[in-house]
């Protein structure tokens, strides 16, 4: 089972439904998951946060498997450390979402930078508003990728308001 290489400038950041564990092709995952995070930072207008994204096995991120990223950030700091489960991983996962997402990165990616845009809102996770924050995350993050994927290009960053309502 191999990883597919990807070339996240112009290809959507996706692996195929085969892996394997060769590091060289590890390494290229995870450069293009870099290049991804910094891109989507910006269009998601959070270029102002300090973002380290890395890949881990299932069982190291949720012992459950049920997680296909984990994000860990600290608002005040403008800090978050995003975990994403490992291609070699999926197959025992992607029953948990819609057929092809779950070997969709950039959905993932792009959900997990969502999060610290609702970071002052966090809830506790046995909270049942948790529940509510995550469908809406996972709508707005589906939105995203779809507005994105059907124009070919890049959804402008966001300007900052600072007057009125918005400040």
């Amino acid at each position: 089972m191999a990883r597919r290489k990807v070339n996240v400038s112009s290809t959507p950041l996706k692996t195929s439904e085969s892996h394997s564990a060769s590091e060289n092709e590890g390494v290229l995952f995870q450069e293009a998951l870099n290049v991804a995070c910094k891109e989507w930072q910006i269009r998601l207008g959070l270029q102002d946060w300090i973002v380290e994204v890395r890949v881990d096995r299932a069982k190291d991120l949720d012992p459950d498997c049920r997680s296909f990223a984990v994000n860990t950030h600290y608002p005040t700091e403008k800090f978050s450390s995003i975990k994403v489960v490992d291609p070699v991983d999926l197959s025992i996962m992607e029953l948990a979402l819609p057929k092809g997402e779950a070997h969709d990165y950039d959905l993932h990616l792009v959900h997990e930078l969502i999060h610290l845009h609702f970071a002052p809102f966090q809830v506790d996770d046995s909270d049942p508003k948790h529940l509510y924050q995550e469908q809406a995350i996972n709508m707005l993050s589906r939105s995203i990728i779809r507005a994105y994927r059907s124009t070919g290009q890049a959804v402008p960053p966001t300007v900052p308001v600072h007057v009125g309502h918005y400040f």
